[in-house]
């Protein structure tokens, strides 16, 4: 499971978030050049697991605001990480466009969230995930980790939702698998099932995508019909709608490098096949599912993700993949797609030396061409939910210059969960955890259109007490 560090925002979101902890909510901010495209009408509701061409994210509409595609054909060898690798000069200085984008400001628009009931003492909870029909626990150790494995296995407990009973428990079969994510498509439940590499990282270790039916308690690895194993880090495979999406090493035809491709894989059926590829000579990662596809970050063959680096959507129906920022920028990190409009986060030169990166800003190019700045986004928290992109942000606590005795730097931080709708004047923050409290934020995420966060109870020294979760329906 992905595990980021949070970092300090710039002063303006420091001040606009300590203006909606004082309780300045719900009045927008002067805009200071808003978008003229408007977003899509809330009179039209999203559609969930639907994949057809006319519902695809890179229509001849989307795909105006994003780059070029890219060729499944061998290229030539002096060619061939050139998609990948552009000159080391732009990954140092602020890419065209980016300098001139123009700022959205931020409101408070906190919304209505619901508290995930339990059921049984919440001990060594480490994450939930609630859908329409079932919400999913994960967290209690079934194995005590051991001197090869320092991973504990734990056990997924699955909840129906309209009685709040125990529906299924998915117990892990052996001490190196754990649930890494869960998702939902109509009535199944997804789990994605990572194992622990035994102290060996150039053997990636197997990932498995799992497929509960709680209404009869059978389960289906959805993934070992594939004819290879899929192999790597947890984030090389996602759900997006109806299809589980897994990036696998291609093996190399003639004149061609090493590169990835995408399978998927129908969660009804069971049916799999190709969808594309990535660049020739390149290597995949944080693989994240926009709507119709997946987008995938790519760096060269042989280098970390510190190098150059560019963001590409598929298409998961129709295969078309389509680079999308404009190929000048190599610190891009997330990234998705959105009526239209193409959003990605981009780190500065400084924060980009880091391997690991914690705090990128925000960028929005709409099919016009202009771009827009959306504010500071903490690393690999980005994702669409509905009819809205959210991304995390933070600043230092309001609560700290009290008479209280100052707490370590995770307590000292304000968190905000926020949302942008393509299109519109104002970024909104819908959801905040002050560190001060001894609360300690937990990762979001989107299933089954429903926005699931909270957060850890938390010592003085940061270890964790309980967990509390949040949820609230996405917009449509």
């Amino acid at each position: 499971m992905k595990r980021r560090a949070f970092a300090a925002v710039t002063l303006v979101v420091a001040l606009v978030l300590a203006m909606v902890v004082s309780g300045c909510t719900g009045h927008p901010v002067a805009t200071s050049g808003p978008p003229t495209t408007p977003g899509p009408s809330p009179s039209t509701p999203a559609t969930p697991g639907v994949t057809t061409a006319a519902s695809s994210p890179l229509t001849s509409q989307s795909a105006g605001s994003l780059a070029r595609p890219v060729s499944d054909q061998p290229a030539s060898a002096s060619s061939a990480t050139a998609t990948a690798s552009s000159s080391t000069a732009s990954s140092s200085t602020t890419p065209p466009g980016e300098q001139t984008a123009v700022p959205i400001p931020m409101q408070a628009q906190l919304a209505s969230v619901h508290q995930l009931p339990r059921i049984e003492p919440p001990v060594n909870w480490n994450f939930d995930a609630v859908g329409q029909q079932y919400a999913v626990t994960v967290g209690r150790e079934l194995f005590a980790p051991t001197a090869e494995y320092d991973h504990p296995s734990q056990e997924a407990v699955i909840v129906r939702r309209a009685d709040n009973t125990v529906a299924f428990r998915y117990d892990p079969p052996t001490i190196d698998r754990y649930v890494d994510r869960v998702f939902f498509y109509r009535s199944y439940v997804v789990l994605l099932v990572a194992a622990v590499g035994a102290g060996d990282l150039d053997v990636p270790p197997p990932v498995w995508a799992i497929r509960i039916d709680p209404r009869t308690g059978t389960q289906r690895n959805l993934t070992q019909d594939l004819g290879a194993t899929v192999t790597g880090f947890p984030s090389d495979i996602t759900v997006t709608g109806r299809q589980v999406v897994a990036a696998t090493p291609n093996a190399t035809s003639k004149g061609m490098q090493p590169r990835e491709c995408f399978t998927s894989i129908d969660i009804v059926t069971g049916q799999h096949r190709r969808v594309g590829c990535s660049p020739e000579g390149t290597v995949v990662s944080f693989v994240d599912p926009v709507p119709g596809g997946v987008s995938y970050l790519v760096s060269p063959l042989g280098q970390d993700l510190s190098a150059c680096r560019h963001r590409f959507v598929i298409d998961v129906s129709t295969g078309l993949n389509i680079e999308l920022d404009d190929g000048h920028n190599c610190r891009v990190w997330d990234g998705t797609v959105l009526a239209g409009w193409a959003i990605w986060s981009s780190p500065t030169a400084k924060d980009n030396a880091a391997v690991f990166l914690e705090r990128s800003t925000v960028y929005a190019r709409g099919p016009e061409g202009k771009i827009y700045q959306l504010g500071v986004s903490q690393s690999s928290h980005m994702f669409v939910c509905g009819s809205d992109v959210y991304f995390v942000t933070q600043a230092p606590s309001v609560k700290k210059k009290t008479s209280h005795k100052k707490l370590d730097s995770i307590f000292d931080t304000l968190t905000a969960l926020q949302r942008w709708r393509p299109g519109s004047p104002v970024v909104e923050t819908v959801y905040l955890i002050d560190g001060y409290d001894q609360r300690f934020f937990a990762a979001p995420s989107c299933t089954d259109n429903i926005v699931t966060v909270g957060y850890y109870g938390a010592t003085d020294r940061g270890q964790r007490t309980y967990l509390q979760t949040d949820w609230f329906p996405a917009r449509a």
